[in-house]
């Protein structure tokens, strides 16, 4: 899985920018704020702006980047995501797992540590249920991703995979 997808690198200035394009489309449709003028936030959780950063990992990015960072400021954003990039591909490459689009954004939606574990575990057993391989938060956060809306069942690993790396296209 994830096999064909483009290889963002970080010294391809142009790869990793159409790849954070296609992000902000998937998580906020390109939008900073919504009709009222308020940030766009995930009601289900922290997760705010075109990106959808989650708190701790807001802070995470101010301490790589040694300062604040402004919520509603696109610039800002936008550094905050290349680093974020930058640190999920090297992530990647460290764990031996393939540098695609869709493994960079499943370690941007669940974290490096939950996401790299999620895409072994998905290796291993494409059909193990998504929901059972990572945390309870994450799933309250993103009932909508887990559960299948046609079905109301539950995704598969293979069937979440292919959901939010099909979101990039």
């Amino acid at each position: 899985m994830g096999q064909g997808d483009k290889k963002p690198k970080t010294d391809n200035k142009a790869a990793v920018k159409q790849y954070m394009n296609r992000i902000a489309q998937a998580e906020s449709g390109n939008r900073m704020f919504d009709d009222k003028g308020n940030i766009i936030k995930n009601p289900n959780g922290s997760a705010k702006g075109p990106f959808q950063f989650i708190d701790s990992t807001w802070k995470a990015m101010e301490q790589k980047l040694g300062r604040k960072l402004k919520r509603d400021s696109w610039e800002d954003n936008v550094l905050a995501m290349e680093k974020l990039t930058e640190i999920n591909i090297n992530k990647l490459e460290k764990e031996g797992i393939p540098v695609t689009d869709g493994n960079i954004y499943m370690l941007h939606f669940m974290g490096d540590s939950g996401g790299a574990q999620f895409l072994k575990k998905l290796a291993k057993d494409p059909n193990a249920l998504a929901q059972d391989l990572v945390s309870a938060d994450a799933v309250k956060s993103n009932k909508n991703v887990f559960i299948n809306k046609a079905t109301g069942k539950p995704r598969t690993a293979a069937e979440l995979y292919n959901e939010m790396s099909g979101r990039l296209k």
